[in-house]
């Protein structure tokens, strides 16, 4: 998995984008139902939205919801697109608000685009490794990922107030 991740210089809000192999034999739509159901048990049930978009002229889907995490109310919107073996997640997180409401975070998650693919067989795909449980594995990557981030979130609120 490849993962990269920017925050606001409040940080309130978090944006990340990853990258990761999926097994090809599993239809798109069996990984997105099992992805969404490991995806939405870490949330509270509140504000839990599903629906259908378009990234940068591809099928994708948006899940959002609100998760409790060291008691900060966590707004989450993941963005996830399935192309050639591939799961890309865009993960905008915003604390107490919906991040997809501040046009800085909006703009940035729709400014996604997909670059062509260089012909060298040098960048030849690591083999996947083939197993049923990879959506939700996916998605607890993105859950610990997430929990990280709050803590650093966390130690920083800290040692600010300890100044």
């Amino acid at each position: 998995m490849v993962k990269i991740a920017i925050h606001s210089a409040d940080r309130t809000k978090i944006i990340s984008v990853s990258v990761s192999e999926i097994d090809r034999e599993l239809s798109e739509e069996r990984f997105v139902e099992r992805f969404k159901n490991r995806w939405f048990e870490h949330g509270t049930g509140k504000g839990r939205t599903e629906e259908r978009i378009q990234v940068d002229g591809r099928s994708a889907y948006r899940l959002k919801d609100i998760a409790n995490l060291a008691g900060e109310e966590m707004h989450r919107a993941d963005t996830v697109v399935i192309e050639r073996g591939k799961l890309y997640q865009i993960d905008a997180i915003g604390v107490g608000a919906d991040p997809m409401n501040d046009s800085a975070v909006l703009n940035c998650v729709n400014s996604f685009r997909f670059l062509t693919q260089m012909a060298s067989s040098v960048n030849k795909p690591l083999p996947v490794e083939r197993t049923d449980k990879l959506p939700e594995r996916v998605a607890d990557i993105t859950f610990a990922v997430l929990i990280g981030l709050i803590a650093i979130f966390v130690v920083v609120k800290i040692v600010k107030k300890r100044r």
